[in-house]
Formats: C-alpha cells, sequence, structure tokens
C-alpha cells in the first residue's frame, strides 16, 4: 500500500511552489515577454506589407495611368506624322504638276519655234525655187499660156506642202 507521509507531502508541496515560483520568474516571465515581442513584431510585420501592398497599388495605379498617357501621346504623335506626311506629298503633288506644266509650256514654245524655223525654211526653199523657175522660164520663153500652167501647177504643189 500506499502510504503517504505528512512531512514528504508537506516537503513535495513546497518544493512545487517553489518550482512554480521559480518558472514563473525565470522561465515563463520571460517565455511570456518574448511571445508577446514576437507577437508584436509579427503584427508590425503583418502591418508594414499592408502598407506596402497599398503603395504597390499605388505605384500600379500611377503606372497604369502614365501608360494612358503614353498611349495617348503616340497615338498624337502618330496622328500628327500621318497629316505631316499627307501635307508633303500634298507639297510633292503639287510640285510635280508645277514642273509637268512647265515642261509641258517649255515644250509648246519649243515646238512653236521649230514651227517658225521650218516656216522660215519653207519660205526660203519657195523663193529659191520660185526664183529657179523663174530663170528656166525666162530661159524657155514661154507662151502667155504655157507660163500660167506652170504657175498653177506651181502653187498646187506649194499647196500639198503646206498641209
Amino acid at each position: 500500500m500506499l502510504e503517504i507521509s505528512p512531512p514528504q507531502l508537506i516537503t513535495n508541496i513546497i518544493g512545487f511552489l517553489l518550482l512554480f515560483w521559480g518558472l514563473k520568474r525565470f522561465a515563463w516571465g520571460p517565455l511570456l515577454g518574448l511571445l508577446d515581442e514576437r507577437r508584436a513584431r509579427i503584427q508590425k510585420e503583418i502591418a508594414d506589407v499592408a502598407d506596402l501592398k497599398r503603395q504597390a497599388e499605388a505605384i500600379g495605379a500611377e503606372f497604369e495611368q502614365k501608360m494612358r498617357e503614353i498611349d495617348a501621346l503616340s497615338r498624337k504623335r502618330l496622328e500628327e506624322a500621318s497629316r505631316e506626311a499627307l501635307q508633303v506629298a500634298a507639297e510633292i503633288r503639287d510640285k510635280a504638276r508645277e514642273e509637268a506644266a512647265a515642261t509641258l509650256e517649255k515644250a509648246k514654245a519649243d515646238i512653236e519655234r521649230e514651227r517658225d524655223k521650218a516656216r522660215v525654211a519653207l519660205r526660203d526653199d519657195m523663193v529659191r525655187m520660185v526664183i529657179v523657175t523663174g530663170e528656166k522660164l525666162l530661159r524657155e520663153r514661154l507662151s502667155a499660156e504655157r507660163h500660167e500652167e506652170l504657175i498653177a501647177r506651181y502653187i498646187d504643189d506649194l499647196e500639198g506642202i503646206k498641209r
């Protein structure tokens, strides 16, 4: 059987109380302090993470805003470049038309000059032919009828040349 002796029971109770008091004072107090400190540090870190998350969201929103602004600016610049290209194309087209008109006018002037030269040359040739024909007529001493016939034929030939 088990016998419990009172002095031993009192000694065990006193020992237990001393152990409890020692543990509470030297072990549990610091352990609970460490746990409280750790809890506070974790809460601070959670708050810091929440702040960082809010900052990241703000930066993300700012980034999205900047991207929209950049997109709008690029569209605007593309439209400006397109308008400028159309304007340059119109200027090039107008310049080409002006140059074509100038070339056409020059060609017309050249043709007119050549026609005038041809008329002068034709007139000179006619004068020479009339002189030659006149000399032949004088040499042949033609009758009036023969003379009229030669002049009519000559005029017909000249009209054929003009056409």
